[in-house]
Order: C-alpha cells, then sequence, then structure tokens
C-alpha cells in the first residue's frame, strides 16, 4: 500500500487512501500493527521500505541505528531521507545529516535535502543557513519543501 501510495497513479493513490481509512476504522490499532508486522516481513533484505512501512504505521524498531547501519553502506539514499522528512522524522534526519561518520558525505551527496532537513528543523536562522545556500539551488530546495509538505498533507487526509 505504501508503494502505491507514493508510486501510484491517481486513481491507485484515491483507491488507497479510501482503503485506509477502512482500515482504520474496522481495525484497532493494535489489530493494524499486526496486520502491518505480517506485510512487513515480506520486505527480508529491504531494509529501506521496511523501515519507511513501520514508521507509517509508528512502529519504531530501533529506527535510528538501522537507518545508520543504512547510511554506513554508501548506496542512494535520496527518496529515503525524502520520505523520512515526509514522515515527520526530521530529527533522525538531522542526526543522519550530522553523523560523525558519514554525516559529511551526505550533506555533499544530498546537499537540497541537507538544507531542507535544516529549514525543516528550525535551524534556517543559526550560521546564516539562507546566505549558504548557493542561489543555483534555491528554487530546487523550495519545490523539494512544497513537495514534501505536500505529501504531508496528503499522509494526514
Amino acid at each position: 500500500m505504501w508503494l502505491i501510495v507514493t508510486q501510484g497513479n491517481p486513481d491507485q493513490k484515491r483507491k488507497a487512501r479510501w482503503m485506509s481509512e477502512f482500515l482504520e476504522t474496522w481495525y484497532t490499532p493494535q489489530e493494524l500493527q499486526e496486520i502491518v508486522k505480517q506485510y512487513v516481513g515480506k520486505y527480508e533484505g529491504k531494509e529501506i521500505g521496511k523501515i519507511l512501512i513501520e514508521i507509517w504505521a509508528g512502529i519504531f524498531n530501533d529506527v535510528e541505528n538501522r537507518a545508520i547501519a543504512l547510511c554506513r553502506e554508501e548506496e542512494e539514499f535520496a527518496l529515503f531521507i525524502e520520505h523520512l522528512l515526509v514522515l515527520h522524522q526530521k530529527s533522525l534526519v538531522d542526526n543522519l545529516f550530522h553523523h560523525a561518520e558519514f554525516g559529511k558525505r551526505l550533506q555533499e551527496q544530498y546537499t537540497v535535502l541537507y538544507y531542507a532537513s535544516q529549514i525543516l528543523n528550525g535551524k534556517e536562522n543559526e550560521n546564516n543557513l539562507h546566505l549558504r545556500i548557493p542561489p543555483e539551488l534555491q528554487t530546487t530546495l523550495k519545490d523539494v519543501l512544497q513537495e514534501i509538505k505536500r505529501e504531508q498533507e496528503r499522509y494526514a487526509k
């Protein structure tokens, strides 16, 4: 369902939203968590999807340490970081960007997402952040922040 909501066409997303509302009305939060746990089991070996689905379902089993382990692998994490921000995990993202072992690498690889996380964490006035953002990234940063906000509003419905 998470894949449909994030990657599906508008009709699929609409259907997934109604399915989600049905499930939330039909099942108790505990029953929903059990259903999600069964679904998450299908993501064995796909830790990124598993973490995001668990967060979406309100399951926070050692999320920060698992995310740190993923970031050590030096894979492509732009969508992972963006989805963490959509799911209001801005402190976790901030911790990843400031991690002693790989934080600088992430900041360099995902500069726009780094600036977005700083703004979402209310740090735009620290160290003259707005002055440090290169002018050529301003439009992209604005678009990313708008997309994150749009997705957060969609998930909130």
